[in-house]
């Protein structure tokens, strides 16, 4: 199995955060402990802004969308992790596409979203999601790093309070997605499923 390890700037994650808002935004509402990054920022204000720049460096098929003016929809399925960071980014655009963010309760509610971010509670229906989507453009992240060695395309995790993520090429692929080569190289391992034995 070839692996490509790459470790992941802390700099280069403040600086995602901060260019996109995101610096203050998981700073309101009632004060709890939470789990920084090495950018010291909270955990998931990081992941916000790495689901901001996925959305970013990730190119749909034709089909994917309705017209050319339409929305690119960011949902998360399962118990909200964000805690508004992720509302965040709601209404910015991407060339012509205005950032919707919404939330399905059930995994049959996903195939209109181009991005499904699966939190933590819902990964142990990750195989029940997979198959549901069976190859639609649909970009899969996940909240563990074995989202991306079981179908899932892009698997995050938290080590030493550094974000890191895994790519699945195969997952990407059979979805119709291409991802950028800027995705690749901050990944800390790029993997295929034929090389798992999926």
């Amino acid at each position: 199995m070839k692996w490509r390890m790459l470790s992941i700037a802390g700099t280069l994650v403040a600086g995602l955060a901060l260019a996109i808002g995101l610096g203050g935004a998981a700073m309101a509402g009632p004060m709890k402990e939470r789990r920084t990054s090495s950018a010291g920022l909270p955990e998931y204000t990081v992941k916000a802004a790495f689901v901001y720049n996925f959305a970013r460096f990730t190119e749909w098929p034709d089909g994917a969308f309705q017209n050319a003016a339409s929305p690119l929809r960011i949902c998360v399925l399962g118990q909200d992790p964000f805690e508004g960071a992720l509302d965040t980014i709601a209404g910015k655009t991407i060339g012509s596409r205005e950032l919707l963010v919404t939330y399905p309760l059930w995994a049959s509610e996903v195939r209109d979203c181009h991005i499904l971010f699966i939190s933590e509670a819902a990964g142990s229906r990750l195989a029940e999601i997979v198959t549901h989507l069976d190859g639609s453009p649909v970009l899969t992240i996940g909240d563990t790093p074995a989202i991306a060695r079981s179908g899932g395309i892009i698997g995050l995790e938290n080590v030493g309070n550094r974000i890191r993520f895994q790519v699945n090429l195969d997952a990407a692929q059979r979805s119709g997605l291409r991802l950028s080569s800027r995705i690749l190289e901050l990944a800390t391992s790029v993997h295929s499923d034929r090389l798992s034995g999926r």
